[in-house]
């Protein structure tokens, strides 16, 4: 059975007028914690080695409202062995992870990549090569908890030798190495062509 990767459910609204927000019953809006004149502001969550942006949202009071689904993002190489971290879209464009405690621009460190669009999913990153009627076939790993399969690709077999193995790379737009077990050690393991990215 297809899991669904994105959030379908209806949107729901109890007091009039109500903007897309979380439920709460406090009629708060969102703390403006972060430098003025930013263009978008994210909640990034790390759940081992994936990462999602959640925009921080507000409802008015007694309203219970059904909040966008969260957006895929590499996480920032700042984080370290924090879980949550604060990231913030500049008027450039780019996006910088703002620590704790900072409200000034000058104190966000960037560049860290921006979320993908809702929708859009990270560059894959492994690839588990296997054997199907006598061809290779890669089948992308997921990047996120809630990430949907993706049908596989079919690959050289060479340097498997009909034995099956894993592609991976170090990251987006990095080589792609070839080996029996991932993660590949790029030193020893076999540069290959990096398989199309599958729908």
């Amino acid at each position: 059975m297809k899991r669904r990767h994105w959030f379908t459910a209806p949107f729901v609204v109890t007091a009039a007028a109500a903007p897309l927000a979380c439920s709460s019953s406090t009629g708060r809006g969102e703390r403006r914690d972060f430098p003025p004149g930013v263009k978008g502001s994210w909640y990034v969550m790390r759940d081992v080695s994936s990462c999602s942006a959640s925009a921080p949202m507000s409802c008015p009071k007694n309203a219970t409202c059904n909040p966008p689904p969260p957006q895929a993002i590499e996480c920032p190489s700042g984080m370290g062995e924090q879980v949550t971290v604060r990231v913030i879209e500049l008027g450039d464009g780019t996006c910088a992870m703002l620590p704790d405690g900072c409200t000034r621009e000058a104190c966000a460190q960037g560049p860290t990549p921006c979320p993908v669009p809702w929708g859009e999913r990270l560059p894959t990153l492994e690839w588990a090569v296997n054997l199907v009627d006598g061809k290779c076939v890669a089948s992308p790993g997921p990047r996120t908890r809630d990430e949907p399969p993706r049908s596989g690709v079919e690959v050289p077999c060479l340097p498997f030798e009909n034995k099956g193995g894993s592609i991976d790379r170090a990251a987006a737009g990095a080589d792609c190495h070839a080996c029996a077990l991932s993660p590949c050690d790029p030193a020893t393991s076999p540069k290959v062509a990096c398989p199309p990215e599958s729908p």
